[in-house]
């Protein structure tokens, strides 16, 4: 089953910026007022950088452990491509990945 694509909204400072892709999609945020439609996503996705796997953290939980997945690529291979949309970071059985997307969100 494909996840179905939302419009959302995202803050650019939440967009790790390791490089040049980074930076456009980060300009491209700010253009779009960190508001993006369905259409934007699947442009992304499979136009602008196919090769990024989009992983989508809901933070507005007080507590981290509460930060859960409202998508996960279905391209990820991690445990066999299981989905991990729903999933607490509380949960997660990646201690050091929960760790650091704990620290990275709050």
């Amino acid at each position: 089953m494909t996840p179905k694509r939302l419009t959302t909204s995202y803050v650019s400072g939440s967009i790790h910026l390791l490089d040049s892709q980074g930076d456009a999609l980060t300009r491209l945020l700010n253009f779009k007022d960190n508001s993006l439609t369905a259409a934007d996503l699947f442009a992304l996705k499979d136009h602008v950088c196919p090769q990024w796997l989009w992983h989508v953290v809901d933070a507005e939980p007080e507590s981290p452990n509460e930060f859960h997945f409202t998508h996960f690529d279905n391209r990820c291979m991690f445990e066999g491509g299981k989905n991990y949309a729903g999933l607490r970071l509380g949960d997660f059985k990646d201690v050091e990945y929960s760790a650091n997307l704990k620290e990275v969100y709050s």
